[in-house]
Order: C-alpha cells, then sequence, then structure tokens
C-alpha cells in the first residue's frame, strides 16, 4: 500500500494556505496541528480560547477538533460540510459550514506546527446485525454512528407513552432521544415527536430527536425534517465481526 502525502513541519502561513487549498480541491484528508482558538454557531453559541490541538478535515467535508485529552472531538461538523480557508496578516481562518440545519465552526490558527494532507483509499464499512435489538446493541458500542460527541446515558428508558430505545446527551450537553427501527414509518416519527415532546416539558435546554433505521419509508425523511428532527441511516446486510475499541459495555446500561 502506497499513500501519497504531503507534509511540512512548522509551515508559515502562506505554506499551509496552500497545502490546504490544494488539497480541498484534491478532495483529500487534511491533518493540521498547532495553536487554534475555535467559534462555533448554530444550535447554540460556544468559543474555546486558543490552545494546542489537532484539527482533521476530511474528504467528504467532515470536520473534527480534538484537544490532548478524551476520544470525542471538543468541536466538530458532518459529512457534506463545505470548508475554507484564507489568511489574515499572520492568522490562518478556516471554516466549516453546515448549511442545513446551519452550523458554523470557525477556527483561528496562531501558529501550524504541522501540516499534512493525503488521499485515503477505504472501502470498507462497518458491519451491522440486522434486528431492531442488535441496532441498538451496535449504537451502544459505537455511539459516534449516531453522531461524533453522543453519549449513551441509558437505554430503554421508560415515558408513559413508551420506551425510547436509546436516551443521552450530544457533545454540547443537550438531550438527544434516539428512536431505532429496521422500517422507519409514520408512525415511528409521531413515537419519536411524542418522547421529544414529553422530555421537553422535564428537561431544561434542547431535546432533540433523531431517528435511526436501515430503511425509510416514502416520505418520512422529509416529514422529520419538517419537525426539526435528523435521521441516520444504518445498513443492515452488513455484520459486525470483533470490531476493536468498543467504548461501552451492554452491562453498562
Amino acid at each position: 500500500m502506497v499513500v501519497e502525502l504531503r507534509v511540512v513541519l512548522h509551515p508559515s502561513p502562506r505554506e499551509t494556505l496552500h497545502l490546504v487549498e490544494e488539497a480541498l480541491r484534491n478532495g483529500e484528508t487534511i491533518l493540521l496541528v498547532g495553536l487554534c482558538g475555535v467559534e462555533y454557531e448554530g444550535r447554540s453559541s460556544a468559543t474555546l480560547p486558543p490552545g494546542e490541538r489537532v484539527v482533521f478535515l476530511k474528504s467528504d467535508g467532515t470536520l473534527l477538533v480534538h484537544q490532548r485529552v478524551g476520544n470525542n472531538p471538543i468541536c466538530w461538523n458532518p459529512p457534506g460540510s463545505r470548508a475554507k480557508i484564507r489568511q489574515e496578516d499572520e492568522l490562518l481562518l478556516l471554516e466549516s459550514e453546515r448549511l442545513k440545519p446551519r452550523e458554523n465552526v470557525k477556527i483561528t490558527f496562531l501558529q501550524v506546527v504541522f501540516a499534512g494532507s493525503f488521499e485515503l483509499v477505504d472501502h470498507a464499512e462497518l458491519e451491522l446485525r440486522g434486528t431492531e435489538r442488535e441496532l441498538v446493541e451496535t449504537l451502544i458500542q459505537h455511539p459516534n454512528l449516531v453522531e461524533p460527541g453522543f453519549r449513551v446515558v441509558k437505554r430503554e428508558k421508560p415515558t408513559r407513552y413508551g420506551v425510547i430505545d436509546l436516551y443521552g446527551m450530544d457533545g454540547e450537553g443537550n438531550t438527544v432521544v434516539v428512536e431505532v427501527k429496521r422500517l422507519a414509518s409514520f408512525q415511528a416519527v409521531q413515537q419519536l415527536r411524542r418522547y421529544v415532546d414529553l422530555l421537553k416539558q422535564r428537561e431544561p435546554g434542547e431535546v432533540r430527536g433523531v431517528l435511526v433505521a436501515t430503511r425509510f419509508t416514502r416520505g418520512v425523511k422529509a416529514l422529520l425534517e419538517d419537525c426539526g428532527f435528523e435521521y441516520r441511516v444504518l445498513n443492515p446486510r452488513k455484520i459486525n465481526k470483533g470490531e476493536k475499541g468498543v467504548q461501552s459495555r451492554l452491562t453498562d446500561y
């Protein structure tokens, strides 16, 4: 296996700018290490003062900002986001924008000590079991399938409307209700809405609803967006065999 890569140690702002611009044009993965501050605008607002951090920008638009400890990014944007970079004097400004819902991450680099770009060839997918119970177990073991930073607080949380498959928190501390189905119908959206509306009466802050399914009937995705909910698609034909790096045990819940 030969991975084509470009690496610059202690690059100047101009060298970093050219490397990132070319990598974005070529659809490459970008890795930057340096002193930077982060600003987020979207479902809420957040500011992270300057610190030494690792920034990943993947070929599908995914942005991840990591601190020196922890397995979850401190800030991120999902696949499909659009990135751009510009130079202002000795500063570099890297911006990632998600259009729907609108979210913007702005990273200001005061200094870059490592800049690299490379093209990865990887067609493998995480293999999933097919029953709803097995899908729930897979999400518990791999919560990043819901989204980076998602943390499961309780499995099968009972309510007067039924049992929430996964009750958790996102990276910003917001409540997330996850409903899991093999085939997501309009009834699944109604069920998710009842759970979310109920928790909005009980809990402070934002309550998000996410429907995870292997298939969606016609019109369900549009209805979810109209309701302000999100969805994730999982592949039922894949079977997870010996995946390493499990983050939680089923007995933890």
